[in-house]
């Protein structure tokens, strides 16, 4: 496979050496969460369907007691049989807001399945905070603690994804904030045949939904992103902003 590297994409390098210190305090014990998003208004209208059922009270109220009805939401455990595999540089173990959601981790770098650069539990987190329940997810590490990786451990991740999926009868959504920008030869942009976009085919195949990141480059697309590039597969490229904030954990 060449000199390829898998790279972190949606933040920058510099910013993905600084994510452990903006996690985690470790003088004064403290923890952070990241907030990209605010308040996603499709997670808001299903939340105040959910409160007026169980209060039978106007939506007036609602607005009120948003705040505090979403914490007591996202204590609550995922009521669908959905997992979410995150494929990135590992999670952070003992942060506060990912317990009771880590289903299994699994290491694939020879680092251990913790995360030693902290762009892993962010991607864990957005997911988190930004879920209406208490999501259960899946730690796949397969990028090292420079925010690098080889596409050889990328593939076994996403091999190893495939066959727990024919395991477990549950529902699959796989997040890779990750990618490689392949070429032919040396010369030709990917278009969708890489190994690494034929592992993603893969898995779409066998019902595995794939959120891939299209990268941070101007007029380039990442692979795999690149394979759901055509719309026929359960592979949804994605772009997002760089510029991630973050509030101490209440």
């Amino acid at each position: 496979m060449g000199n390829r590297t898998v790279e972190i994409l949606n933040v920058t390098p510099e910013e993905s050496h600084l994510l452990l210190k903006r996690l985690k305090d470790s003088m004064n014990n403290r923890y952070f969460v990241p907030f990209r998003i605010s308040d996603d208004p499709r997670l808001k209208e299903l939340a105040k369907l959910e409160y007026m059922q169980q209060q039978g009270v106007r939506e007036e109220s609602f607005e009120k007691d948003w705040p505090e009805f979403k914490v007591f939401l996202q204590s609550q455990p995922a009521n669908r049989n959905i997992l979410i595999p995150i494929l990135d540089t590992g999670f952070m173990h003992d942060h506060p807001r990912l317990q009771g959601c880590i289903e299994q981790s699994v290491d694939f770098t020879g680092e251990g399945v913790e995360d030693l650069n902290g762009h892993g539990t962010v991607c864990a987190l957005l997911v988190r905070e930004n879920s209406l329940f208490k999501p259960r997810m899946l730690n796949i590490k397969v990028v090292e603690s420079d925010g690098r990786g080889s596409p050889e451990n990328l593939i076994k991740g996403i091999e190893w994804l495939i066959d727990f999926s024919k395991m477990h009868d549950v529902e699959i959504i796989a997040n890779l904030s990750l990618g490689v920008y392949s070429k032919k030869w040396g010369l030709f942009r990917c278009k969708g045949e890489c190994s690494i976009c034929k592992a993603a085919l893969k898995a779409a195949n066998e019902g595995i939904a794939i959120i891939a990141a299209a990268g941070n480059t101007p007029g380039l697309i990442s692979c795999p992103a690149v394979a759901g590039m055509n719309g026929d597969t359960l592979i949804v490229p994605v772009t997002t902003s760089s510029v991630i904030s973050f509030r101490e954990v209440d």
